[in-house]
């Protein structure tokens, strides 16, 4: 969890993100910055490069509807500190300040990410958008949202030891947000009780899914 400042605009930008054991890497910025970001990492020791593509604007918990940008990190690792450096792009550049949070720590199993999970927030005119995903203990997911969109894939562990979990889905009924996506997982909960928190980043070329559910 941390952030990234920028030097160009003096944009502040709060993130929470997750980068797998293979290196996969989704950050999910603050919604209120309209975009998302995902891409690989490489270390060489405590030296740390990579490449994320930055997804911007937002329509609910889809992202990417301003346009996809790339930037490049060149920094430094800190076992179980955390990362910073710095990053650059075509329109953009600055630091990144991204501290290691124990919630990894926690096991993975399908049974804890079994359940229904639901995102929801005010839309325009004063409804309530809502996504609403049905989890089995397989791993399959399916689901709808108020929009009309149907979404249906799966789940899985990366490595029961951590708190992660590799996610894809297909959106279908959606118009601009059909397409299959692909990213990560973790669970976490609200002040530390029963796992009820569930937060999905995903992407795929041009659009991003990127939202935290409560689990029902």
């Amino acid at each position: 969890m941390g952030s990234f400042t920028s030097t160009t605009d003096g944009g502040f930008h709060q993130s929470i993100g997750l980068i797998s054991e293979n290196r996969d890497a989704q950050f999910l910025v603050a919604a209120i910055s309209g975009r998302h970001m995902s891409g690989q990492l490489t270390t060489d020791g405590d030296w740390l490069t990579g490449t994320l593509n930055v997804f911007l604007g937002r329509e609910g918990p889809f992202f990417g509807f301003g346009g996809v940008q790339s930037i490049l990190l060149d920094g430094t690792v800190e076992e179980k500190n955390g990362l910073f450096g710095d990053y650059s792009g075509d329109e953009d550049a600055g630091r990144f300040n991204l501290n290691y949070i124990s919630l990894y720590e926690d096991e993975s199993s399908l049974s804890r990410a079994a359940g229904v999970w639901v995102f929801s927030e005010g839309a325009a005119g004063g409804a309530l958008y809502t996504v609403t995903l049905d989890i089995d203990g397989n791993g399959n997911i399916f689901g709808t949202d108020t929009g009309g969109c149907v979404y249906s894939g799966g789940i899985s562990l990366i490595d029961a030891r951590f708190n992660g979990y590799q996610v894809t889905f297909n959106v279908t009924e959606c118009l601009r947000k059909n397409g299959d996506y692909s990213g990560l997982s973790w669970i976490s909960s609200i002040d530390g009780g029963q796992d009820n928190l569930l937060t999905l980043t995903l992407s795929n070329s041009s659009r991003a899914f990127a939202a935290t559910m409560q689990k029902f």
